[in-house]
């Protein structure tokens, strides 16, 4: 599990991803290197079946070669172990070691690594990660749930007003200046009159 650098200098522990081999006769100079995606969990490690596959990656311990994980796929230890799916509604790189490499799809949020929530009517999300679902703006409404973009946010009929996150045409009132029913035209204030909150006085 060593190697000597010459010259009287101390020894050295072979690094990750390498190891000294056993044989009498080898050059005691360097380390081995393990196979392709293979390391160490140890330093110093003396023989090939302490090459392990890397997190993210399978096969047998000392292997010639390690299998990639899939996209949407984790394995947190190295090693021979199986690549576990990641959560519903989650994806993953392939190749991918810890359990948060999962992230929710666009249209669903929550933590990384964990069940995601569907955005609800009034929002969107149009990005994968653990980020909120954004609100539909001001003067727009959605009744789409799970929305992957602002397109389904509608403008108000007759440049109507809404709070944020808005579901229904019906909440869409007139601005200042304007009269008529929720969700439905607009009307000019009438001289001698005027308009707030959707209402004519």
């Amino acid at each position: 599990g060593w190697r000597s650098p010459g010259d009287g200098a101390a020894c050295e522990a072979c690094p990750d991803g390498t190891y000294s081999g056993e044989a009498l006769d080898r050059d005691f100079s360097v380390c081995q290197a393990c196979p392709n995606e293979h390391h160490t969990t140890d330093l110093a490690s003396v023989t090939s079946p302490q090459c392990r596959c890397r997190p993210g990656y399978t096969g047998p311990d000392g292997g010639s070669s390690c299998a990639q994980c899939a996209a949407g796929q984790y394995k947190e230890d190295p090693g021979p172990g199986t690549c576990q799916d990641c959560p519903e509604h989650t994806d993953s790189p392939a190749g991918s070691g810890p359990l948060t490499a999962c992230l929710c799809n666009q249209g669903y949020t929550g933590a990384d690594g964990a069940v995601c929530q569907g955005c609800p009517a009034g929002t969107y999300k149009d990005a994968a990660g653990s980020a909120a679902c954004t609100l539909c703006p001001e003067g727009s409404y959605s009744a789409s749930v799970l929305a992957t973009s602002s397109d389904v946010c509608i403008p108000c009929p007759y440049g109507g007003l809404t709070a944020p996150g808005a579901e229904l045409i019906s909440e869409c009132f007139c601005g200042p200046g304007y009269y008529g029913s929720s969700g439905g035209a607009c009307n000019d204030c009438a001289a001698n009159n005027y308009c707030s909150g959707g209402v004519q006085n």
